[in-house]
């Protein structure tokens, strides 16, 4: 036998202490079972218990066992101080600090339990024979307590009690004992003792007493044969024992003990009825009748009798019944044990009312009925149909249809349909013909259709609904309901065109041209990219680039006029998208603008020195500014030298190119709006004079050239001590012909450079 023990003595004996305290002292020691006789072969339990003088449980306790006569060894014991070798007859364990399951790996019919202050051994024995164990518990002094003595007696018998029965009552009933040995020979020398202890009044035949003693026969049989007094259900609890009679050499041995129960059982039946608690006028009426035996005996005799009352009229069964005028009858013969009949039948009613049916099983003495009542009506049906006396298009027109049973029977297959007009759908398939099945409707219930229909134009619709039943005439109802639609017509007025820079001014009109309100209306107007809002009229916000304005109720006919202005930042066509929404309605337009940009170019002209002496250089700075809102391009700048002056460089965006006293740039590709470039010219003062140096600018948007002159004074310079100038101060006049030779052309990077050798002077 395979063992698992679920012990840890280490942690035991650490805990120990702390459990049981150290004040509690072993005094004696007990075991159990003290005697007991057990086949060969089998392992047997021995339990110790430590107690102290006050019989309160000690734990661990060594205990230590020992074989002192007899055969047998232990098998297994508690802890692992008790670890067995095969053939040991002696074994120390120690007692457990607590209780616990031993499980014996064998199922749970095998495991036992052990408390605080107990320990255990296993032993077991191969032959015949007497064995005396001894526990000894060395901590106890005292000598007549320290130790106690357990007796197993070995015997090679075999013991099958006689099994738990169930009889009829009022018949005899056999109890056999079965005693053999291991190899299932029949054992001799052996009696058996039956005793009836509990249940109703029985005796043994064989002596009228309600204990008797049998010897085992040859084959180990000890039988009796037990009775009733008087024939009664109910349930006798039989005591079993096994024993070795007395002889002149041995005293009476108890081999085994148990217990059995005979349980005594009459024939039983019950009777079932089941019906329909309503039917209708017109309609079978179906019921059944089941006849049960419950009990573990046959019913003999079975009979069943049905009274129909009057107002039902027997139409047939299964089985076939005799019928005498409205009296229905059935004999069903014996029914066995815990079996049942089954009887169908089928009646017509030929009137209303309520109905009372009675039927009775017989079966010898017992008697059973059973009843049923059921309601013959007939059903009346009233439909009823709601909805809104208007609805907008755009919405979902809800209706409902109300059926009730008016009648005082249930309404059986109802139907209800439902047809809608043209320009009305309902559902996700778009249907007009609805219909839905009801089922049952109870007398007095009513259900309620709910549904939501689609307008798809508008003006007065009417829809029909019917519903049929079974046995019930088609019944109508009809609804109608007036289709509106607020339609919302936008116009939006814009110009044509505008420039760059320049306001835009929108019109938007919205009217309602429909034949309902178009309530919670609501106007947006989404600015294109390339503006800027300045105002909107009435209550007209700005969020996120659109307009909106909130007219509330427009009412049908009725006209709401807006503004927007906003400023063009962005050359192109600008489209403008207006919506006007409400409920039920929506309007949309546009208007669109082209916005043109124009180049407006601005030339300005000054001189870093002036007047200027002969022989110093004098700086043109001429800027080019685009003013306009439109790139221009092709741009070429010319100035005209005065013959009192000579070219020495030029710089700007593009090279200049001398032409005797013309000094033109390169053309500028293109001058971008708001963008500006400048020029300068330096130029050496040659002769004295009053000079104009002028600058002329074409591009490709201007239709005539931009000039512009600035005007510059040229006087002879100090000479020999004396001060510049004539008499009063004026600038002394350079002689004529002062500057000669033509000065030709000069074609330089990105400024032109004076000869070389020519003087420069600053003021």
């Amino acid at each position: 036998m395979k063992w698992r023990l679920v012990s840890y003595l280490g942690l035991i004996s650490a805990l120990a202490l702390v459990i049981t305290g150290c004040a509690r002292s072993p005094e004696c020691v007990r075991l159990e079972p003290a005697s007991d006789v057990n086949p060969v072969r089998t392992q047997h339990v021995l339990i110790a218990t430590v107690l102290d003088r006050d019989g309160n449980p000690v734990s661990n306790q060594r205990v230590e066992w020992k074989i002192v006569s007899g055969p047998g060894v232990f098998v297994n014991a508690a802890g692992a101080s008790g670890k067995v070798n095969d053939g040991s007859r002696d074994v120390a364990t120690r007692t457990y600090v607590s209780d616990r399951t031993i499980e014996t790996g064998t199922g749970r019919n095998t495991d036992f339990r052990v408390g605080r202050g107990q320990t255990w051994a296993i032993i077991t024995s191969a032959t015949e024979g007497t064995t005396h164990v001894l526990a000894y518990v060395p901590a106890i002094d005292n000598w007549d307590r320290h130790k106690t003595f357990a007796t197993k007696t070995w015997m090679d018998v075999c013991v099958e009690f006689p099994p738990a029965a169930t009889n009829p009552i009022g018949t005899d009933h056999e109890l056999v004992t079965r005693v053999c040995r291991m190899n299932g020979n029949g054992m001799g020398g052996v009696e058996v003792t039956y005793c009836i202890t509990g249940g109703p009044e029985a005796v043994f035949v064989a002596n009228n007493q309600n204990m008797i003693t049998v010897p085992v026969d040859e084959n180990g049989l000890a039988r009796a044969v037990m009775r009733q007094t008087q024939p009664k259900e109910g349930q006798n609890n039989i005591g079993v024992v096994v024993a070795r009679p007395a002889a002149q050499d041995q005293e009476r041995l108890q081999i085994a003990n148990g217990a059995t129960t005979k349980r005594w059982v009459g024939p039983q039946i019950s009777l079932s009825k089941q019906a329909p608690e309503r039917v209708e006028l017109g309609e079978d009426l179906r019921y059944q009748l089941v006849v049960r035996n419950p009990s573990p005996v046959p019913a003999p005799d079975v009979r069943v009798t049905d009274n129909l009352p009057e107002g039902l009229r027997f139409v047939q069964s299964n089985p076939q019944a005799q019928v005498e005028g409205n009296v229905l009858r059935w004999n069903l013969g014996d029914i066995g044990p815990n079996e049942s009949r089954q009887i169908d039948v089928m009646v017509q009613p030929t009137r209303t009312g309520r109905f009372d049916n009675t039927a009775i099983a017989t079966s010898g003495d017992l008697s059973r009925d059973a009843a049923v009542t059921t309601l013959v009506e007939s059903p009346q049906l009233a439909i009823r149909k709601t909805g809104p006396a208007e609805a907008l298009i755009c919405n979902k027109v809800p209706f409902a249809i109300i059926v009730t049973n008016t009648g005082e029977r249930a309404a059986r297959n109802v139907r209800v349909t439902d047809r809608l007009p043209e320009g009305m759908t309902a559902g996700e398939q778009n249907q007009r013909n609805l219909s839905w099945n009801l089922g049952t409707l109870e007398p007095g219930a009513s259900r309620t259709i709910c549904y939501e229909a689609q307008p798809s134009r508008v003006g007065n619709m009417t829809n029909t609904a019917s519903v049929t039943a079974q046995n019930t005439p088609a019944l109508q109802a009809s609804h109608t309901v007036l289709v509106r639609q607020p339609v919302l017509e936008v116009v939006k007025e814009a110009p044509a065109v505008r420039y760059l820079n320049n306001e835009i001014p929108y019109r938007i009109v919205v009217r309602n041209t429909g034949d309902a309100p178009s309530e919670k209306t609501f106007v947006v107007d989404t600015l294109p990219q390339g503006v800027c809002f300045l105002n909107a009229s009435g209550d007209g916000r700005l969020e996120n680039g659109e307009v909106r304005w909130s007219l509330g109720t427009l009412e049908p006919g009725a006209t709401a006029d807006m503004t927007v202005t906003v400023r063009a930042e962005q050359q192109g066509m600008l489209q403008n998208n207006v919506v006007a929404t409400g409920l039920c309605a929506r309007g949309t337009a546009q208007a669109t603008t082209e916005v043109r940009a124009v180049p407006a170019i601005l030339l300005e002209m000054i001189d870093t020195e002036d007047p200027v002496p002969v022989g110093n250089s004098n700086v043109y700075r001429i800027t080019v500014t685009n003013q306009g809102s439109a790139v221009d391009r092709d741009i070429r700048i010319e100035a005209l030298l005065p013959n009192e002056m000579q070219f020495i460089s030029g710089a700007g965006p593009t090279g200049p190119v001398q032409d005797g006293q013309w000094v033109r740039f390169e053309p500028l590709p293109s001058l971008e709006a708001g963008a500006s470039v400048v020029y300068t010219i330096t130029a050496r003062a040659e002769n004295a004079g009053d000079v104009r140096f002028g600058v002329r600018l074409t591009s490709r948007q201007l239709t005539e050239p931009v000039e512009e002159t600035e005007a510059s004074r040229i006087y002879e310079s100090a000479v020999g001590g004396l001060t510049a100038g004539g008499a009063g101060g004026q600038p002394a006049t350079r002689p004529a012909g002062g500057m000669t030779g033509d000065r030709g052309t000069t074609r330089p990077g990105n400024a032109a450079t004076a000869p070389p050798n020519r003087r420069q002077s600053r003021r």
